[in-house]
């Protein structure tokens, strides 16, 4: 598909959006990096082991559902314990998660891909995109940049996925690493199942979500993101002040409906308006997710990553946010609108017929923002 993209006038723009029904604007990760650029992959991975003794200590789980609960948690308390076992230094973390690039070369065997085309486990999208290919570039990012902390935070669950439906492989197929430190995690964070599946086949992205591993992740990327990024405390953010947030909030009431990708609450802090976070946000309230609660302490406050979808695509952020929605159905569960829901209710029930993709980007000096320009990009 050719792009036919064009540079137009902040006036044109303006005059766009204003003549749009209901326009609605979706900030990236561009935003936040620009107010704390910290937050690049470098920074975080550099900060990922000292997240890792955090959360060992101060992370805060509860499953209050009945029929989870009896999976979930013995699956995470499993996943800790062995980590404990195997992770003393960053030298050990680091090579735990170079064992799970290791494993991931293991997955490109065309032996092995073959068995896992043959057999559906790498489903892939309308446009082509599969399973697999997470596999792929997680295996070049890591060699390009000779560091398994440089690798895109997305793509380290569906190495999970994998562990699991590898595990069933015919011996002459696959025989899964018995030194390899993760896939050795993810078989031990998998001692409990809630046995979810159809024609006495398992789900196997149902048992990624049950595993010790899968709930660890999530916990250790958005906890690191909340330290790294100040994600709750936004004012905190090193270029808090840089920007001339003024106009910027004068940019974002062009629009009816706001909305992001991230998780922390920058947006809500200039705009003071109401912000729709498809992929989750950080708060103070206990939530309680698909019979869960995430949390983590932090100086004593309690902070909920409950609602956060960090992950793959294909487990975090479609078959886990589906599941989420599904599972609201009953009152324990705290009502919560991902992408699906928000994106439904933008374009088909108040016909937003423009949306716009924003990402604050730059240090040059335009549309009165000091050390930023505005690049956006619109469909209609």
């Amino acid at each position: 598909m050719k792009n036919n993209f064009q540079e137009i006038s902040y006036e044109t723009f303006q005059n766009i959006v204003t003549s749009s029904a209901n326009p609605s604007l979706l900030c990236g990760n561009g935003l936040s990096i620009n107010f704390e650029p910290q937050l690049t992959l470098n920074s975080l991975g550099e900060n990922l082991y000292k997240t890792h003794t955090h959360i060992v200590k101060f992370s805060d789980y509860k499953v209050v559902s009945p029929k989870m609960k009896p999976v979930l948690l013995p699956n995470y308390k499993a996943t800790i314990k062995y980590l404990e076992q195997v992770i003393h230094n960053a030298e050990e973390f680091l090579d735990f998660f170079s064992d799970a690039v290791n494993f991931a070369k293991g997955i490109t065997n065309p032996q092995v891909i073959e068995w896992i085309t043959d057999n559906k486990f790498n489903t892939k999208l309308v446009m082509g995109f599969g399973p697999l290919d997470y596999v792929t570039d997680l295996i070049k990012q890591a060699e390009s940049s000779d560091s398994a902390f440089k690798v895109n935070y997305e793509y380290w669950t569906i190495l999970i996925y994998f562990a699991l439906v590898l595990a069933q492989a015919p011996s002459n197929i696959y025989i899964s690493p018995e030194a390899n430190k993760f896939v050795k995690a993810v078989a031990i964070g998998a001692e409990q199942s809630l046995g979810i599946g159809s024609n006495n086949q398992p789900d196997y992205f149902s048992k990624t979500c049950e595993n010790g591993m899968f709930t660890y992740l999530r916990l250790l990327l958005a906890t690191n993101i909340l330290l790294v990024g100040n994600g709750y405390h936004v004012e905190q953010m090193s270029k808090w002040d840089f920007f001339q947030r003024d106009v910027l909030k004068q940019f974002f009431a062009l629009f009816n409906y706001v909305l992001t990708t991230n998780y922390d609450l920058l947006v809500e802090k200039i705009t003071d308006g109401a912000v729709s976070h498809l992929h989750g946000c950080y708060t103070r309230q206990p939530q309680i997710v698909l019979g869960q609660s995430l949390g983590v302490f932090i100086d004593a406050v309690r902070y909920d990553l409950s609602s956060i979808l960090i992950g793959d695509y294909f487990v975090a952020k479609s078959f886990y946010a589906t599941t989420v929605h599904m599972a609201q159905k009953s009152s324990s569960n705290t009502k919560i609108n991902f992408h699906q829901e928000v994106l439904k209710q933008i374009i088909e029930k108040e016909k937003s017929d423009t949306i716009v993709k924003y990402s604050l980007q730059g240090t040059t000096q335009g549309n009165g923002l000091t050390g930023g320009v505005l690049p956006v990009r619109f469909s209609m």
